[in-house]
């Protein structure tokens, strides 16, 4: 009984730790009730937010769905064989077809896109095209696909139809068999896509509702709508749902809105124009309040308890020692230690060899030996608590070829070396400088430098600084970057962006540059229309000597104008997205190309003229190479003496016909073949080399341009400027004119 009656005294450690627990949970409890009452206000206004990105969260899903079957279209209409299907019949059709409704299959095959089918109506053949081939649109839509929605004629109607893309309501679809039963198809939504250009065929894709549904919204809770953009409902699913035909008063396009018993979700689709929406009772987001209010007040009460019974255990936990040491001081005896706490175990032993030994107790004292600790201080945002006025320097390590045929250790060690020279360096002239190493080719230092301090004294130390740097050279230079003087840490971040960009106004030589100021002198360097014209010219006639002299004059010319690193890889950027665009249009592969070290990634390494020259040889040279095989058809015989045939008769009026017939060749399949074989179409090459001849005969200025024309099979001289203005950016007369200047230059 003593025992008890000792924790409880009024200042006992007993009652002092369970006053301080109490207070804390009181504070606690306090500070819950706080945010409960606060939470319990806007907890309605959370349900609504949480129905609210559930909702769109199925609308981004089903528009991502939507605008990837439309990409699919899109592909389609641009797909030559559907496009060599809308003209009539043709015997040789069956091949096409067969091919077409591959293609069709391939697309309908994959169960996450839950399409049923896409299919091609053709005006002009009145038939439909699918995966299982192409059909009468009579039979289709009156055997295979059958709605009570959606007669023949309503699809015949869709070519009136002015739009580009629409959703219809969603209906069940059969198919009746020969034996005249049917099966049905499910309930499926027709999807139509139309294109501006092409308006003798429409594709329509059958998607599947309730699919779709299932995987977008998959607890079904809800009721769910999906309205056209004339309010009609094109979808319906979900618990209690029936058919909606009028939106809620004061109707909104996006957000939600109460009326009635229930709360409206809605949401507008950016790229389709639906409209989705959430019917919820109010009832329902009422009982979610009230579950969860409960739940919350249930834990609340839970942690009271739990937080009370911690407490008393752990006070007494921490005062049947403490009592245990009192009593043994004051009687003392030896006490048993104590097995729960081991701090208190080891006081307790203290104490009892303390007791056994008290006479020595009185002889012995402590002595302390003081320690001074030095602290390299490393983080830069204590750094900048500092009143000082600093310093933000940032260097680019530029490495040579010397550098990268070092091992990855020694490489390492280098760039680590010229972090730690820089630093001693700085330390010397600033004690208060730090220096860090933010990328392997990045070195940041912060100079905190008394008030008195100039910007000359940074130039000097910088200058030094420049001078170490330049003994390896060989290996690397550096650019240094530098702004005024700082004098808050709210400078810090707007200060790290304009120095790093700073960096990227460095001229590219090989030596050790500071920068602390933008060039403002600006010089327009990228290709005029004029130039980028006969650079698309040369590139599509695989002309790779033209052009890479072309663009070696360019850099020339950036050289002597003292382009900075952001100008080169404007210009480089510009060459190498130009050059992928042709290749791409002209059907050729470029996947080799990006494939290992892409030109963007070899960009990042040039740091000299030198490098984008290479840069830019090693990239034209491929990319026409590749045009040019693309154009020789692969040593294509039929197609070597096309090529063959239009150098020698280019100056005569030569057409596609007269050597089909040399060939013993169909017209339109000699026409496909050219255009599979080298990407372009029969006019397109004659023209190439009547205008390449052009160039050559625009060199003697006793031709007159009609006799050039003449020379070259133009009996119209008009048709002839009109095609070399088309092809080479000038008339030939101004063509004619600057070559001359160029000449005289030289």
């Amino acid at each position: 009984m003593k025992l008890l009656r000792f924790p409880l005294e009024r200042k006992s450690l007993f009652m002092k730790l369970m006053l301080g627990f109490i207070a804390i949970i009181i504070l606690l409890v306090s500070f819950n009730f706080l945010s409960f009452a606060f939470f319990q206000r806007n907890i309605h206004e959370s349900t609504v937010r949480s129905n609210s990105l559930h909702l769109q969260n199925t609308v981004d899903r089903y528009e991502q769905h939507l605008q990837y079957i439309q990409n699919l279209a899109i592909n389609l209409y641009f797909d030559d064989k559907i496009n060599l299907l809308k003209g009539d019949p043709q015997p040789d059709d069956y091949l096409v077809i067969q091919q077409a409704g591959d293609m069709l299959e391939a697309m309908t095959a994959n169960d996450l896109l839950s399409l049923e089918n896409m299919i091609v109506y053709y005006k002009n053949r009145s038939a439909v095209l699918d995966k299982e081939g192409i059909t009468e649109d009579q039979k289709m839509f009156m055997k295979y696909y059958i709605s009570n929605m959606y007669s023949p004629g309503f699809w015949q109607s869709q070519f009136k139809e002015n739009y580009l893309m629409r959703a219809f309501p969603a209906s069940a679809f059969f198919h009746v068999k020969s034996d005249n039963t049917s099966y049905s198809r499910g309930n499926l939504i027709p999807f139509i896509m139309k294109n501006s250009i092409q308006s003798d065929y429409y594709i329509t894709a059958f998607i599947r509702a309730d699919s779709l549904y299932n995987n977008f919204q998959p607890d079904g809770s809800n009721s769910f709508y999906i309205l056209d953009q004339q309010k009609h409902t094109v979808f319906h699913a979900g618990a209690g749902t029936e058919q909606f035909n009028q939106l809620p008063s004061h109707h909104i396009e996006s957000g939600y809105m109460r009326q009635d018993d229930h709360f409206y979700f809605i949401q507008r689709g950016e790229s389709s124009g639906l409209t989705y929406m959430h019917v919820i009772p109010i009832d329902h987001i009422n009982a979610q309040v009230s579950r969860l209010s409960l739940l919350l007040i249930s834990l609340l009460l839970l942690t009271i308890a739990i937080s009370l019974f911690i407490s008393f255990w752990l006070a007494s936990k921490i005062n049947k020692p403490i009592r245990s040491i009192i009593e043994s001081i004051q009687n003392q005896h030896a006490i048993r230690p104590s097995d729960s706490i081991s701090e208190f175990t080891t006081i307790q032993d203290n104490i009892n060899r303390t007791i056994e030994a008290s006479s020595l107790l009185k002889n012995y004292g402590y002595m302390v030996k003081l320690k001074n600790i030095y602290l390299n201080i490393q983080d830069v945002g204590e750094m900048l608590e500092t009143s000082k006025p600093y310093y933000l320097l940032m260097y680019q390590l530029h490495f040579t070829d010397r550098y990268h045929e070092l091992s990855d250790v020694e490489q390492h060690k280098a760039a680590y070396f010229i972090k730690e020279m820089i630093h001693v360096h700085l330390s010397r002239l600033f004690p208060d400088s730090v220096t860090i190493q933010t990328e392997r080719a990045q070195i940041l230092s912060l100079v905190f430098v008394r008030q008195e301090s100039s910007e000359k004294d940074i130039g000097a130390a910088l200058t030094g600084l420049k001078e170490l740097l330049d003994w390896d050279k060989e290996y690397c230079y550096v650019t240094i970057a530098y702004r005024t003087a700082l004098h808050h840490s709210s400078q810090f971040t707007h200060a790290y962006e304009d120095t790093a960009q700073l960096l990227e106004h460095r001229v590219l030589t090989g030596e050790t540059q500071m920068i602390n100021a933008m060039n403002d002198e600006y010089h327009h360097l990228l290709l005029s229309p004029a130039q980028e014209d006969e650079f698309a010219t040369n590139v599509q006639q695989g002309n790779a000597e033209h052009v890479i002299a072309m663009i070696q004059r360019r850099l020339d010319k950036m050289c002597n104008k003292r382009a900075t690193a952001y100008q080169y890889k404007q210009f480089a950027r510009e060459v190498i997205n130009k050059t992928m665009k042709i290749l791409v249009s002209n059907g050729i592969e470029i996947s080799s190309m990006v494939e290992n070290c892409s030109p963007f990634e070899r960009m990042k390494l040039c740091t000299l003229p030198e490098h984008y020259n290479q840069l830019f040889r090693l990239l034209l040279s491929e990319a026409c190479h590749k045009i040019k095989e693309k154009k020789t058809g692969n040593d294509d015989p039929v197609i070597a003496f096309v090529m063959e045939y239009i150098h020698c008769h280019y100056n005569k009026d030569i057409s596609l016909e007269n050597i089909a017939d040399r060939l013993n060749l169909s017209l339109s399949y000699l026409s496909n073949f050219i255009k599979e074989k080298t990407g372009e179409n029969f006019s397109q090459i004659l023209n190439e080399v009547r205008i390449t001849k052009a160039k050559q005969l625009l060199s003697d200025n006793e031709l007159k341009i009609h006799e050039i024309s003449n020379e070259l099979g133009y009996y119209n001289v008009n048709s002839f400027i009109r095609m070399f203005k088309k092809m080479t950016g000038l008339p030939p007369g101004e063509y004619r004119k600057m070559q001359l200047v160029k000449e005289q230059s030289l």
